[in-house]
């Protein structure tokens, strides 16, 4: 069951300051996780898109302030951005983050070379992978926070029911036609075109009579734009973590719990967490650190 935790190997985490914003680690700034040596093979891709997908950062905020996520109002510098990869094969395509990718890449080259692997790079990382099949079926690989669990869970997607707006707009130097759909309780905009006959797009978006280009949620907190297109062929592989698998409700709770209370999930893993106690020693996370919470917009809110 998902809300078993799987418990990882104790570690101590230091944290120099008790300011709100250094207390927990950004979830958006995964750790990499060098616990896989096989990967399988899925499909073979015919093209490799590239994608800027910006969203909201998960803000630290008192728990108490129940009103923070409903009217806390975002500046530009409050939003974070991830670059995206999605490969597209015959019978399905995967969207995953290339700047967690590049990055466990390169702590797997340090344990070959017999290292330790302590890059843990700079870059935020939407810390989430998706295995999107023609038959309707989905998977997905989802971070938890610090070095938790990678959970995984299987769905079924229904199509999507774009409705086409008749307006037309540039994007990425290719005309694109705009479509609107209700999707997982979001009202989504979509460029797509169709000089590009292949009907995908990121995340779960697709459907449209044509590459979506481009696309963002009604509120603005979700926006991708496409950087960069090539044809070839490339495997479409899924790297073999330990995976704690669980149904697609118990990972929206999971995830909704670690967010209200990441000291708390923290603890439940087994990690560690010293901080100073003000007299020249350190201490346990506390109350004041177990009444933190996450900014929590989970892109599917149904």
């Amino acid at each position: 069951m998902c809300m078993h935790f799987l418990k990882t190997s104790v570690a101590v985490i230091f944290i120099a300051s008790t300011s709100i914003a250094s207390i927990a680690q950004n979830p958006f700034k995964p750790i990499p996780n060098e616990d896989w040596k096989n990967v399988t093979v899925l499909d073979s891709a015919f093209m490799r898109v590239e994608y800027k997908m910006t969203f909201r950062d998960a803000l630290f905020y008192k728990s108490s302030n129940k009103e923070f996520p409903k009217t806390h109002v975002f500046t530009d510098k409050q939003y974070v951005s991830d670059m995206r990869i999605v490969e597209i094969g015959k019978t399905l395509r995967k969207d995953y983050s290339r700047n967690l990718e590049e990055l466990e890449q390169d702590n797997r080259k340090l344990i070959d070379e017999g290292r330790d692997p302590r890059n843990l790079g700079k870059n935020y990382a939407y810390p989430y992978e998706y295995f999107v099949f023609n038959d309707g079926s989905v998977k997905t690989n989802a971070r938890t926070l610090m070095s938790g669990p990678i959970i995984q869970f299987s769905e079924r997607e229904d199509k999507i029911d774009w409705k086409l707006t008749g307006n037309s707009a540039e994007v990425c130097g290719r005309q694109c036609s705009e479509a609107k759909a209700q999707f997982h309780g979001r009202v989504f905009s979509a460029w797509f075109c169709s000089e590009i006959p292949v009907s995908s797009g990121p995340w779960k978006l697709g459907g449209l009579p044509g590459l979506i280009l481009k696309a963002e949620s009604d509120d603005g907190s979700y926006r991708w734009e496409m950087t960069g297109i090539e044809q070839g062929s490339w495997p479409i592989y899924e790297k073999q973590y330990n995976f704690q698998k669980c149904s697609e409700k118990e990972a929206g709770k999971l995830l909704e719990d670690i967010y209200a209370q990441p000291f708390v999930f923290m603890g439940k893993i087994g990690m560690k967490v010293m901080m100073p106690d003000g007299k020249g020693g350190v201490r346990s996370p506390g109350e004041t650190e177990n009444s933190i919470s996450m900014y929590y917009n989970p892109l599917e809110k149904d």
